[in-house]
């Protein structure tokens, strides 16, 4: 794609206007342009120089449609209560934890406001402390966490009931990374925030578990078989894998990803699942090849 730096800047400033895409970077759009454009389109962003002109082009709106729903896939679905003021949660809770536990009520109840925040936390948020109990009684408490893909799914710490865990986590999105590191240094958890792109990011700390909540359908969506090849990139003992089982909507997935169980058939890696209202979860144990 050739395109001026005028347009390309008028084009991603227009794509990321929409609120719940507010925390998107403009570097993150660019690839996307490049993925999406089409001859006509092209052609319209080489050749429009007036900016009220190129953004009336149906074929530079339906662009801007396309690279839009692809954000929501990735990121922006899943935002939840735009108006919350994390920043003042968190401020919140630096002032609670200086006089009193991280497990404390007032603790834990500015936890659940800063999850709810998030439509896959806000999701676990009855089902944290079960899920947690459930997947470490299989796997052991660990010692250390992979958490990719993350969200803001690490502020669910205190409900894992571990004792100071080295904790990595890897998003993709920035804002969430910017959230996250203030929350790590509030809390003291050890370990490393960073954002990745995990269609290409292929190093990663060694950990106990690695937790891979509901990301692997957004990355085979994007990328066919994508999967195998990241799991083969993941130093750890256990993987936790989950999926959705109900739609955005709330109606009933009937998806079997029988692809999915088929590669860890294929490893010899044994598994057992958890399942929760919206949500399943593959605890799998690595065999090393």
């Amino acid at each position: 794609m050739d395109l001026t730096k005028k347009n390309r800047d008028i084009l991603i400033a227009e794509i990321l206007k929409k609120a719940e895409l507010r925390a998107v970077s403009a570097d993150q759009v660019a690839p996307l342009l490049e993925e999406v454009m089409d001859t006509q389109t092209t052609k319209v962003l080489q050749s429009q120089e007036n900016p009220k002109h190129l953004l009336k082009s149906s074929a530079v709106r339906n662009l801007i449609k396309k690279v839009r729903a692809e954000l929501r896939t990735r990121y922006g679905m899943f935002k939840l209560n735009k108006g919350r003021k994390i920043d003042k949660l968190l401020d919140e809770l630096q002032k609670v934890l200086k006089k009193k536990s991280l497990d404390s009520q007032e603790s834990l109840d500015l936890h659940s406001l800063l999850l709810a925040s998030h439509r896959s936390t806000a999701e676990r948020l009855k089902d944290y402390d079960s899920i947690y109990k459930d997947i470490f009684t299989i796997t052991g408490k660990p010692k250390s966490i992979l958490d990719l893909g993350c969200g803001l799914n690490p502020m669910s710490y205190p409900f894992m009931d571990l004792k100071a865990p080295t904790y990595n986590a890897r998003e993709w999105a920035p804002g969430d990374v910017d959230i996250l590191t203030r929350y790590f240094d509030i809390v003291g958890l050890k370990g490393s925030v960073e954002r990745a792109d995990l269609l290409t990011a292929r190093e990663f700390p060694k950990a106990d578990v690695c937790f891979l909540f509901k990301l692997i359908d957004v990355l085979e969506n994007e990328k066919r078989g994508i999967a195998r090849d990241l799991f083969a990139s993941i130093d750890a003992k256990h993987l936790i894998i989950s999926f959705a089982t109900k739609t955005l909507g709330g109606q009933e997935m009937r998806t079997k990803r029988k692809w999915f169980t088929d590669i860890l058939d294929s490893k010899g890696w044994t598994y057992q699942t958890i399942e929760t209202d919206n949500e399943i979860f593959y605890v799998v144990s690595i065999k090393k090849e």
